[in-house]
């Protein structure tokens, strides 16, 4: 089992492996490119004007989807954050329209705002909170995810605070937010309950990972998760006759990610002791993309 000491270590060895990545672009020579930078500047070329892939959407009512003009606005009275880089105007009106953000030396894109097209909209699992009246209109979302300079980085513990952090003060910035999901799980909440889940998480504290991940009754009878490969690649199944309800299931399964997300995923088995004293193996099957959790 992780310690405090491993803990803080692997906090500490994120926090650095961030810093030594920003002080390397900070002290290049002007027009030098590392092998990195190319590999980043090829995956800029590929996403052309569309920004880069979301990891969270912003809810808005009907017709009410904000343009760049908006954002701007938006970001302008929220401390630290800044929009460095607009959305070309001679793009073809069919194509994503787009702001790229900026806070600590971070970015992150802004995607699908009006008169563009919005992102794809998933099937909401779960509303944590209070969910807005009526049916979400598709297409009244706008998208937020971690810029290609930081992709690379996503399951890093500041990384993923920092966006988190932006997602909540975006939201808090617009009155009429209805709400907001985490792609990974399919989950969303509404902007209150997200604040005072992500304080609780913005520093040294848990994440909230019962937002980041999802859990799933099978009809085999085992609890599997959906959010968790967002961190590690992988996602947990916790078999059948572990616990008695599955809502024990789900709450072992919210216990065992948060073990794996700081260990960075699991390579070979794993043996975890519960609370209750129960002693469990945790061990990656088939292509390594599923932790297949049983009793001893």
């Amino acid at each position: 089992m992780l310690s405090a000491f491993s803990d803080n270590l692997y906090r500490l060895r994120a926090l650095v492996s961030v810093r030594l990545d920003y002080t390397r672009v900070c002290l290049q020579e002007p027009g030098q490119q590392s092998p990195e930078d190319r590999a980043i500047q090829k995956s800029e070329d590929r996403l052309g004007s569309t920004g880069s892939q979301p990891d969270l959407l912003l809810f808005f009512p009907s017709g009410q989807r904000p343009d760049s003009a908006g954002i701007a606005a938006a970001v302008a009275a929220i401390e630290g954050l800044n929009l460095v880089r607009d959305t070309p105007s001679e793009i073809a009106s069919e194509e994503t329209l787009w702001v790229e953000l900026q806070r600590d030396g971070l970015t992150y894109d802004c995607s699908g705002l009006t008169p563009g097209p919005a992102n794809a909209m998933p099937d909401i699992t779960r509303w944590l909170g209070s969910q807005p009246e009526g049916s979400l209109i598709p297409g009244s979302h706008i998208g937020l995810g971690l810029g290609p300079h930081i992709r690379a980085g996503q399951a890093l513990l500041p990384i993923l605070r920092g966006l988190l952090k932006v997602a909540v003060d975006l939201a808090g910035s617009f009155e009429d937010c209805a709400g907001v999901c985490w792609l990974a799980s399919r989950m969303a909440a509404d902007p209150k309950s997200l604040e005072s889940m992500i304080a609780g998480g913005n520093g040294t504290g848990p994440l909230p990972i019962s937002w980041l991940m999802a859990t799933h009754d099978t009809a085999e009878g085992h609890v599997v998760t959906e959010g968790l490969a967002y961190f590690s690649g992988q996602e947990l199944r916790i078999r059948s006759g572990i616990a008695q309800y599955t809502s024990e299931a789900a709450l072992l399964a919210l216990r065992l990610a948060n073990q794996v997300i700081h260990m960075g995923g699991l390579e070979g088995s794993e043996r975890f002791t519960g609370p209750d004293g129960l002693v469990l193996t945790l061990e990656p099957s088939g292509d390594g993309g599923l932790i297949d959790v049983r009793r001893d």
